[in-house]
């Protein structure tokens, strides 16, 4: 159900939210939210302690995410990683290819 209420800023960066909305998303005192500001429309999101949520792809970003991206950038940058195509890897897998089929 979508309701709209007005709500006063009360300082630069601070807004107050109605008691209402902050149970609908289930944000208690020191809570925290997501905020996606697009096309001129904010929404309010709920979010886990520690966690972001990427609106473009849903990918969560939560606790040791980004030492796993530096680790995996190094990992890249050192030369360990493998780089295959869809036939090498159909054929690491022993997998046919279904395109032949058709």
């Amino acid at each position: 159900m979508r309701r709209y209420q007005s709500v006063r800023r009360i300082e630069a960066g601070s807004v107050a939210l109605p008691e209402e909305a902050l149970e609908a998303l289930g944000v208690t005192d020191g809570g925290e939210v997501t905020v996606v500001v697009e096309d001129g429309e904010v929404r309010l999101c709920h979010a886990s302690p520690g966690t972001y949520t990427d609106p473009e792809d849903g990918f969560v970003f939560g606790p040791g995410h980004e030492e796993r991206l530096r680790q995996a950038l190094a990992d890249y940058e050192s030369g360990r990683v493998v780089t295959l195509t869809s036939d090498r890897l159909r054929q690491l897998l022993g997998v046919a290819d279904d395109s032949e089929d058709a």
